[in-house]
């Protein structure tokens, strides 16, 4: 086993350690999402429910305006939801239309370096 670490540049280490930050922000916006969504339509439910007897419909009235009134607000609860899933979708574009430059990690051992460089003027001719 080599004990020696190949060099990263810090491009790449920030972002390696963007990705698990974003990751971990979208897991916990999700889960509060969800948490506070539920406990919306739980609370919503039960104040229906045990309306007075001749208070249920005027309630539930008032709670499909409510939701009518803000349903701008779903659209922007969608956006941290599929953050993810749309920006893998535009570098797949990117990648699709040869728009993304190649990414080259550079390493510290000059004869790996002088190997790959051979490499490529073969696979170029």
């Amino acid at each position: 086993m080599n004990s020696k670490k190949e060099s990263v540049p810090w491009l790449d280490n920030f972002s390696l350690s963007l990705d698990r930050c974003i990751g971990c922000g979208e897991g916990l916006i999700v889960m509060s999402l969800m948490v506070a969504i539920g406990l919306t339509i739980f609370l919503e439910t039960i104040w229906i429910l045990w309306a007075p007897h001749g208070c249920t419909q005027a309630r539930f009235s008032e709670a499909l305006k409510t939701l009518n009134d803000n349903w701008k607000v779903g659209l922007i609860i969608l956006i941290p939801l599929f953050f993810r899933a749309i920006r893998a979708f535009l570098e797949r574009v990117e990648e699709f239309g040869g728009m993304k430059a190649p990414h080259k990690v550079k390493t510290s051992d000059p004869k790996k370096e002088e190997t790959e460089e051979i490499e490529e003027k073969k696979q170029k001719e």
